[in-house]
């Protein structure tokens, strides 16, 4: 595709201005070049929007896009480069067809730049699945970049895709009683649409996001009482489903009634070293351990792992 732009670029490009005639290798060049612009920016813009759920939570839109419009986007003109390269292939097949029998008569001889190139893609390739830096500074970059959206632990939904959930649903799976959640959503002027209408769908007829919408009913949350005796199959059973990883182990703790203090003491126990601020996803990578395992630590102790 390159080697498309330079050769339009080595030609003087008036002549296909002022030319009447359709020039199609002409015309390649152009989509290419546009295709790559257009590519580079939303490929920036992805790198760091937030993480879909919060995207999705907090009705967040660059430009008027919202995150999938900018998604749908850098795939088809992904699509682009990759139909415009069978293109170029076509109308070059001929020189390529020569190059390949020239080698395969005897003269097989790779340039070093060729397999220095193959290297480079091999490392790059290798360095992306296995997490290695530089390369998985990258991806922590971007991650820290998605994470700065969040300002304040509402931007979190109370559960994955909340938003395409009905408001009864969102109601019962935050300890919210249906009937009350409606009352105080149409004493604030709200248009409840119909029983089967979204989250999503009611916060756009009210001009709200779905996030602003649930802060209406959140403080009517009453969610049951820790029992005395916790053991690691209640404490899954309590929390299932509803995101403990992206919270962080302060939420955690002001959520559950549990002294931080003593919390990060058994996580330490446990061999774990954290900080109020630390997700429970991030504590638990630090020993494998997936996160409602550091919540069970964090209320029962570390003797919850051997349960």
């Amino acid at each position: 595709m390159w080697g498309i732009i330079a050769s339009f670029l080595q030609a003087d490009p008036r002549r296909y201005l002022v030319s009447k005639r359709f020039n199609l290798r002409a015309f390649i060049a152009f989509v290419v070049a546009a295709a790559f612009v257009i590519a580079t920016v939303t490929g920036i813009v992805l790198y760091v929007v937030p993480q879909g759920r919060v995207a999705s939570w907090v009705d967040w839109t660059l430009l008027g896009l919202a995150k999938h419009d900018w998604t749908n986007v850098h795939i088809l003109l992904g699509l682009v480069f990759i139909v415009v390269g069978f293109v170029h292939l076509y109308y070059n097949w001929k020189p390529f067809k020569h190059h390949l029998a020239e080698r395969v008569k005897g003269h097989l001889s790779l340039r070093v730049e060729a397999i220095a190139a193959l290297a480079l893609a091999t490392v790059f390739v290798a360095g992306a699945i296995a997490h290695l830096p530089p390369f998985d500074w990258l991806f922590a970059l971007s991650e820290r970049a998605k994470a700065m959206w969040v300002v304040a632990p509402e931007y979190e939904p109370p559960y994955g895709h909340a938003e395409d959930s009905t408001l009864d649903t969102l109601a019962r799976r935050t300890f919210i009683e249906p009937g009350e959640a409606r009352a105080r959503l149409r004493e604030a002027g709200f248009d409840l649409l119909g029983p089967k209408a979204t989250v999503a769908e009611i916060a756009r007829r009210n001009r709200t996001t779905p996030m602003g919408l649930y802060m209406r009913i959140a403080a009517l949350a009453k969610p049951p009482a820790m029992p005395a005796e916790l053991t690691p199959q209640a404490v899954e059973e309590r929390f299932a489903g509803t995101g403990v990883g992206r919270k962080t182990v302060a939420q955690m703790c002001a959520e559950t009634g549990t002294d931080e203090a003593t919390a990060l003491k058994r996580l330490r126990e446990a061999g774990m070293e954290a900080a109020g601020g630390d997700t429970l996803k991030t504590v638990g990578d630090s020993r494998g351990l997936q996160p409602m395992q550091v919540l069970q630590v964090m209320l029962i102790g570390p003797q919850a792992l051997s349960k």
